[in-house]
């Protein structure tokens, strides 16, 4: 028997409390397969760019949905010849807390991250106009 769960909105909004650990924290976008957990190892994965959070990265979660603040730009991309697949969002010492898929032009929109383009290229700046996280009911 399989049963359905579901929280309340305040507990969801507890529950994305935890990205509060990613104050001055890291957006580290790879390129490659992407890893099963956020707990895998990276394997082959290259990465392409690192935009930063702000001392504060998130502001409150309202309605199970925490949005970050201003995110810096990279403003020196490492690049890669294959497209974005996915990102980590890593405390300052480079911790992991969340991955997430990335989306795009080339992945038809779908993806955790989305991105203009999943092409990131030497020397581009890769800024981020938003992110929010949507803690499912």
């Amino acid at each position: 028997m399989t049963t359905a769960t579901s929280y309340v909105v305040a507990t969801r909004n507890l529950r994305l409390d935890h990205l509060d650990q990613l104050n001055s924290g890291k957006i580290k976008i790879y390129s490659g397969a992407v890893p099963a957990t956020a707990d895998a190892s990276l394997g082959a994965a290259v990465l392409m760019a690192t935009p930063t959070f702000g001392a504060t990265a998130f502001g409150a979660a309202v309605a199970g949905v925490k949005t970050a603040n201003a995110i810096t730009q990279d403003s020196s991309a490492a690049g890669d010849t294959n497209p974005a697949t996915f990102a980590r969002l890593t405390k300052s010492d480079d911790t992991v807390i969340v991955q997430l898929t990335v989306g795009g032009t080339a992945q038809a929109t779908t993806g955790g991250l989305q991105l203009a383009t999943s092409s990131i290229t030497v020397g581009q700046i890769v800024q981020l106009s938003s992110l929010a996280i949507t803690e499912a009911g």
